[in-house]
């Protein structure tokens, strides 16, 4: 929040607490904040594709062996005896659950940006909560576009099924986009194309639902859209609806792949990304590092 008030600073701040508490620690903190614009969205009130509440271990896990078998009894009894990590699954059933409730949030994504342009006449960036502002982002809507993405380099984009032993799975660009942070320009072109994102969801069965739809949208309507970056992709959605993609670099607008050896970013670094096990607490102190160390050079160039 403090890296968007001085990155950014004049911009509303659009909020969205989805934890089940009214009295959470994101509304004590942020609620009357000055450009803080907060909404509590609890899971009673969120919209996600039916088949997430069917999905089951097999689907989350498929290639559950014998190894793993070994490995999970193992854990299980290391964990009676006092050990204790993180990572470890230990109860398929409370597994399940975690993973379906972690989909259903996922799934909020075009919801809250439809909330937000409702609610704002201001072009939209949405950054995930475990991404940090580093420099202003004002010239991006400079390009062409109804939605910019970040993608991976061309080279880099994987399409097929996942994990790639299952061949009976469809074939998705599941290595193609990261959608912690998307450029949205407040059109009403942007309607019809969140409400395709949203469809899409229900049809394409993965993981990393909300971002694996999206790509998978694209792929299908535009599949040159992952061939380069900075290029204007016209999508022809359901009614005669229109709406224009672009991709941005991925390294630039959404830098995902910090190491602990790090001493900070790249000069042309705009969003930094601490995605996935980069939030376990193994990894608090050099992440605190590479953020204190970033805004303190801010504050010495003063």
């Amino acid at each position: 929040m403090r890296a968007i008030e001085q990155r950014q600073p004049g911009s509303a701040i659009y909020l969205y607490d989805l934890s089940e508490s009214a009295d959470s620690a994101l509304r004590r903190g942020f609620s009357g904040r000055g450009a803080v614009r907060y909404t509590h969205s609890p899971p009673r009130e969120w919209a996600a594709p039916a088949w997430v509440d069917k999905m089951d271990f097999q689907f989350i896990w498929p290639l559950w062996d014998l190894r793993e078998t070994v490995k999970f009894y193992s854990r299980k009894l290391r964990t009676l005896l006092g050990a204790r990590n993180e990572n470890w699954m230990l109860d398929k059933k409370a597994h399940t659950e975690r993973t379906r409730r972690t989909l259903r949030l996922y799934a909020q994504k075009p919801h809250v940006i439809g909330r937000t342009l409702a609610a704002s006449s201001n072009n939209l960036v949405f950054i995930d909560v475990d991404a940090i502002v580093l420099k202003r982002l004002d010239a991006v809507f400079d390009l062409d576009f109804d939605m910019a993405l970040t993608t991976e380099a061309p080279e880099d984009v994987v399409v097929g099924p996942w994990p790639p032993q299952c061949t009976e799975r469809p074939s998705y660009p599941h290595i193609a986009v990261n959608v912690g942070v998307m450029f949205v320009r407040h059109s009403p072109r942007m309607r019809p194309l969140l409400d395709a994102w949203i469809r899409e969801m229900e049809t394409v069965h993965h993981l990393s639902i909300e971002q694996t739809a999206l790509a998978h949208l694209i792929y299908r309507l535009a599949p040159q859209f992952y061939e380069g970056h900075y290029r204007t992709q016209r999508l022809e959605l359901e009614g005669g609806a229109q709406a224009s993609v672009m991709a941005l670099p991925m390294p630039r607008y959404n830098f995902l792949k910090m190491r602990a050896t790090d001493r900070g970013f790249g000069p042309d670094v705009h969003v930094a990304h601490f995605a996935g096990g980069k939030k376990q607490e193994q990894h608090w102190e050099w992440v605190r590092r590479m953020i204190s160390s970033e805004f303190d050079v801010a504050r010495s160039d003063g």
